[in-house]
This record gives C-alpha cells, sequence and structure tokens, in this order.
C-alpha cells in the first residue's frame, strides 16, 4: 500500500512539474501574456493547467503530511485548498471577462482601450465574489465578514482620504469619458499629451518631450479638458498672414485662396475661408481658416500650407510681412503684383490633364478667377451661361426645384469640380443652380475657346460626354415631377448635340 501510495504521490509530483513549467514559461521566460500576440490562447491553457496544477499541489502537499504523520494539519489543508481553487477560478473567470470583452469586444466596437481602473475593478469584484463563496462553504457567515470589513473600511477611508478621493474621481471620469485612451487632450495650464493610461490612483498622459506625466485623478476630475480629438477627430486652425496695404485685397485673397486650394493636406470639407481681417493699419490682416484630419496631422499639414502660400504669394510678386515695427529712411522698392498663374491652375485640374502647354496658354487666355461670396448664385436654374466653371478653392452645391415649389440639393461641389457644362452643350437654359456654401474661388473659362480644343482631343471629348451625362442622370434622380415638365435628352440626342457643339467650333 505505501508502495502504491508512493507511486500515485510521484505521479502527480510529475503532473505538477509540468504545470510549473508551464506557468515558467509564459510567466517568466516568455512574454508576459499582455505582450503577448494571441493571449486568448493563453488563457484557454490557463483554464485547464491552473486548476490542474493546484489539486496536484494540494495532492502532494496531503501526501507528505500523511508521510510525516501530521494528520491534524489535513483539514487545514483541505480549507486551504478549497480557497485556494476558488480565487483562482474567480480570477480566471475575470481573466476572461477582461480579455475577451474589456480588451477585445470594448476596442472592436468603440475604437479604444479600456482604461487601467475599470480592468482593475473587474478583477477585485470577482476575488470579493470568490472570498464571500468560500467564508459560506465553511459556514463562516458573511454578514460578519462585510460588517468588519467595514469597519476596517471606515478606518481606511478616514486615513485615506485622499487615495480615495483619487479611485472614485477615476471612476467618474471611466463613466463620463471626456477622453478615451489614446486621445491627445490640452489641460489648463496649456499641457498637450496622449492619453496613456487611468488607474485607480491617477492619469498618465505622455507628453511631447517623451515624458510621463501622472496626474492624480481627483485633480482631472475638477479641470477644464481640451479634447483635441473630438467630436470627429478632424482639427481646425485659424492662421494670419500680413501683406503691405500696398496690394490690392482682392488680389491678395486670390493669391491665398488658390494656395490653400492646392494644399492636399487641407480637407476641401468643411470649406476652408480666407478673409480680410483687418485693413485698419498697415499692414493688412489676412485669415485663412483650415481644417485638417487629425491633431497629429495638422503640423505636417500646416507646413505645406504656409509653403504653398509663401510660394504662391512670391510668385504674384507679393512679400508676406512679419509682425514687425521698421522705421525706413531709404525709399521702398515698389510691389509689382501679379494674378495667380491660371495656367497651373488649369493644368491640376484632372480634365485638362492631358492638354500641352499651347492648349492649357489658349484656356487661361480666356479665363479669369472669381471671388463668390457665400450663399451667392453663380448659375441660376432656367438661365444661360457663356462659361464654364471649375472650383478652385471653396464649396457649393447644386440644386433643382421639385414640383412642390421647394428646392432638391442635387450634388455637393468642390475644388476640382467643373460645372456649367449642360447649358453650352445642349443650347438650353441651365437646369440647375448652382450656390456658394462658402467663401470660394472660381475659374471661369469663355465657352468658345473650348470647342476647337474638344474637337481635337478624341479622349477629352468622350470624357466630356461622361461627366455630362452622369450629371443629366443624376440630376433626374432627384428632379421627379419637375423633369415631366421638360423633355428629357437621351444619350444618343446628347451625343449628337455634343458633336454640333464641337463642330461649331470648327467652322463646320
Amino acid at each position: 500500500m505505501i508502495q502504491q501510495f508512493a507511486e500515485n504521490l510521484t505521479i502527480t509530483g510529475g503532473i505538477l512539474l509540468l504545470c510549473l513549467v508551464y506557468l515558467l514559461l509564459t510567466r517568466v521566460l516568455g512574454k508576459p501574456i499582455s505582450a503577448t500576440g494571441t493571449p486568448i490562447t493563453v488563457w484557454i491553457f490557463d483554464l485547464l493547467i491552473w486548476p490542474i496544477g493546484i489539486a496536484a499541489f494540494f495532492a502532494v502537499f496531503s501526501g507528505i503530511l500523511r508521510l510525516t504523520s501530521i494528520p491534524d494539519t489535513l483539514v487545514e489543508s483541505l480549507y486551504l485548498q478549497s480557497f485556494t481553487m476558488k480565487i483562482a477560478c474567480f480570477w480566471l473567470v475575470a481573466r476572461g471577462v477582461d480579455l475577451i470583452i474589456l480588451q477585445w469586444y470594448v476596442f472592436h466596437r468603440t475604437g479604444f482601450t479600456t482604461p487601467g481602473l475599470l480592468r482593475g475593478l473587474n478583477y477585485a469584484v470577482f476575488v470579493v465574489v470568490a472570498l464571500c463563496i468560500f467564508l459560506l462553504s465553511i459556514g463562516y457567515p458573511v454578514t460578519g465578514f462585510l460588517v468588519s470589513t467595514g469597519v476596517v473600511a471606515g478606518i481606511l477611508g478616514f486615513a485615506l482620504q485622499g487615495t480615495l478621493s483619487d479611485l472614485f474621481s477615476g471612476l467618474a471620469l471611466s463613466v463620463d469619458k471626456p477622453f478615451h485612451i489614446g486621445e491627445w487632450i490640452e489641460l489648463e495650464d496649456k499641457t498637450i499629451g496622449q492619453v496613456i493610461d487611468l488607474t485607480w490612483r491617477s492619469t498618465r498622459i505622455k507628453t511631447f518631450s517623451s515624458t510621463l506625466l501622472s496626474i492624480p485623478n481627483s485633480v482631472m476630475a475638477t479641470s477644464a479638458i481640451n479634447n483635441l480629438d473630438r467630436p470627429d477627430k478632424i482639427y481646425a486652425m485659424f492662421y494670419k498672414v500680413r501683406v503691405s496695404n500696398e496690394v490690392d485685397p482682392k488680389l491678395v485673397v486670390t493669391v491665398i485662396s488658390t494656395a490653400v486650394g492646392h494644399c492636399n493636406y487641407v480637407l476641401r470639407k468643411p470649406a476652408p475661408t480666407v478673409r480680410l481681417l483687418d485693413a485698419t493699419g498697415a499692414p493688412y490682416i489676412y485669415s485663412v481658416w483650415v481644417h485638417f484630419s487629425s491633431y497629429l496631422d495638422h503640423f505636417r499639414g500646416q507646413e505645406h500650407l504656409h509653403m504653398d502660400i509663401n510660394s504662391s504669394l512670391k510668385a504674384a510678386g507679393v512679400s508676406p510681412i512679419g509682425e514687425l515695427q521698421e522705421v525706413r529712411y531709404s525709399r521702398a522698392t515698389a510691389m509689382n503684383p501679379i494674378s495667380p498663374s491660371i495656367s497651373d491652375t488649369l493644368r491640376s485640374i484632372e480634365i485638362f490633364s492631358e492638354l500641352d502647354d499651347t492648349e492649357i496658354e489658349q484656356i487661361a487666355s480666356s479665363s479669369d478667377y472669381i471671388l463668390v461670396a457665400t450663399d451667392t448664385n453663380l448659375l441660376t436654374e432656367n438661365t444661360s451661361s457663356s462659361h464654364v466653371y471649375v472650383v478652385v478653392n471653396g464649396s457649393l452645391e447644386s440644386s433643382i426645384n421639385v414640383s412642390n415649389g421647394q428646392r432638391a440639393l442635387a450634388d455637393q461641389l468642390s475644388g476640382g469640380d467643373s460645372f456649367g457644362w449642360t447649358t453650352i452643350v445642349t443650347d438650353e437654359k441651365s437646369i440647375m443652380t448652382v450656390r456658394a456654401t462658402s467663401d470660394s474661388l472660381v475659374l471661369a473659362i469663355d465657352a468658345e475657346c473650348l470647342r476647337p480644343i474638344l474637337h481635337a482631343h478624341e479622349a477629352l471629348r468622350q470624357q466630356f460626354l461622361n461627366l455630362v451625362t452622369e450629371r443629366i442622370k443624376r440630376l433626374s434622380n432627384v428632379r421627379s415631377d419637375a423633369l415631366e415638365k421638360r423633355r428629357s435628352l437621351s444619350p444618343s440626342e446628347l451625343r449628337r448635340r455634343i458633336e454640333r457643339f464641337v463642330a461649331r467650333g470648327t467652322g463646320r
């Protein structure tokens, strides 16, 4: 019998040794669980190995007690085994909730990481529940435990008022969510950083200096927080450009608007705004209000925007002026400002990208920039136009009348879009109204100069045909009853009219 007991003890010890090797590999020698790429897989193995390891440990421990003839301690070892097993099992359940719900599900649902405070609270709740179940299993009154715990908690609460204040303030921040982990915020003292974690005591912020700033939760809860990533991550900036009062403000606004329209880092929606901010002194001050895709992106975006504005002003013969006070005794060099190059603008538009320099210059000679104020109609339904318009910067919208007398929005137009083609091609009045929804810069092109160029380029003519056809189809979808009062053009009839339009430009 002793030999069989020894054999069983050896097998149990071998199982325990394997469990210890597993824990050694996953917790000490290998990467920590939080750093592995498959934490859920490791957790599933933990569900199997931890209970087996605990049972094997106490089996070996009880066997040693029997061999050493200390039977009185077996009851205590069984209590200890029950307590350890319950704590371990509930901790494993808490680990599963942490991995599957608080980390994986919350991140995929919201895109944000769960604060460490809520994750720690999850473990604390399951451990307390495990402790209560163990006390019930051994016949100990849980109410007495809770009362004694409450007394101790009262004493500790009085001694640790500041710590508890941080704890509950952290819970309030987790519920109110003025920021998420990973977002950029600005504090009252103008400190800017990225939120790294929210613990039971402090909020941790990584600053631009790559230092870690820990702020007590009680301070964060009573401070004004400027979340730089809310509500939709888009970040707006307001810049001032100073230009001599000797230069025509309309020219300056045109030059700056062209530069803003060419900057790839500036969002087209919301539309950028360029205005004369202050003309009461010298130099004049112009405001540039633009939007970037995020707070971090605005650093690179504003660099390119400043370079584009500076290059455009210098190309126009205008020099921006810094915020300086100067006393001049020599005669200043006269400025000879010129309009921004229409040719460059035409080359940046996709529909004209295949034209050669001669054709671009031909179109540019019959084109001009137009500054359009917000709520101004550039094209009106049921009127004729002899120009084609290309949006350089800003935002416009097209709309049509419907049968009930109301207007229906048809399309949104921004930088690079063009309109005015339909009324020229069909020789009919415009079928839509185009209104500026922001201060915009538009290039007006004389339609007559386009006919010979379209005739010389079959690909451009086809692209032009597709553009007009698509726009008419899109308007037809929202025209409803109003379209019944006007004869719709079939694709074949539309093609014939385009060919007649091109033919008139060649004198045939």
